[in-house]
């Protein structure tokens, strides 16, 4: 899985995500990999939605949005909250639940110990993506 946490952006593919996301800085790049979410790619998908939750100022703990990619992500987020819409927030929570539900992830996680802290993060991820509708 090339991860090493639960946190969503603790594996290697939600990274590259992020540093890909940096260089565009733009919604209609989280609202495509939202819009392409699927059983394969949830890490993606899980950290696309944390950026939607982030721009909306309901950011989580996670420190990969304060690394200095092209200037700190978390900074440079509330600039694109003029184009954040009740649409892709609800897309955001629809993915977070597929990704839960039924995703290779959520296979890979399953068959972990830290099953229970990793739903436990995807919850908080939907409750302040909740709190952003």
């Amino acid at each position: 899985m090339g991860a090493w946490g639960v946190d969503p952006f603790q594996n290697d593919l939600a990274l590259d995500w992020l540093s890909e996301f940096t260089d565009d800085f733009g919604i209609d790049f989280v609202r495509a990999t939202l819009d392409q979410a699927s059983w394969e790619n949830g890490e993606v998908t899980l950290a696309a939605a944390e950026i939607v939750a982030a721009i909306a100022g309901h950011a989580g703990s996670t420190t990969a949005l304060d690394r200095p990619v092209g200037g700190s992500v978390a900074s440079r987020l509330p600039a694109l909250r003029p184009a954040l819409t009740s649409e892709l927030v609800r897309s955001s929570i629809a993915a977070v639940d597929g990704v839960a539900n039924d995703s290779e992830l959520a296979d890979l996680w399953r068959d972990s110990a830290d099953e229970t802290e990793w739903r436990a993060l995807l919850e908080d991820l939907k409750a302040r993506l909740e709190a952003a509708l």
